[in-house]
């Protein structure tokens, strides 16, 4: 599903900062009802199993990973351990909130 892109160097900053607010919104709205629709299917096939739609077809598998336990490690080591095996990053962050007024 290929979307074609805007030509955003044609955009002020206004309209630019509006038009990532309104995708952003749309995301979220989305994101909830994903969530909403796996969990149905998770609960009707709790062991796993599959499921066919029209256009699409899922599958639920029971799966397993292991995670570093960051609290464990803060409690067993010390402040110099952990400052010894960490790393910074930079990255630029973007935030975007509704305005008041819009």
């Amino acid at each position: 599903m290929a979307t074609e892109m805007p030509d955003t160097r044609a955009m002020s900053d206004k309209q630019l900062v509006d038009a990532l607010g309104e995708l952003r919104e749309t995301i979220k709205t989305w994101s909830a009802q994903e969530k909403y629709f796996s969990t149905a299917l998770k609960a009707r096939f709790p062991t796993g199993g599959m499921a066919e739609g029209a256009t699409y077809n899922v599958s639920v598998t029971e799966q397993s990973q292991s995670r570093l336990d960051t609290d464990k490690i803060r409690k067993d080591m010390s402040l110099e351990w952990i400052e010894e095996h960490s790393k910074s990053i930079s990255f630029q962050k973007l935030s975007v909130d509704r305005r008041g007024d819009g």
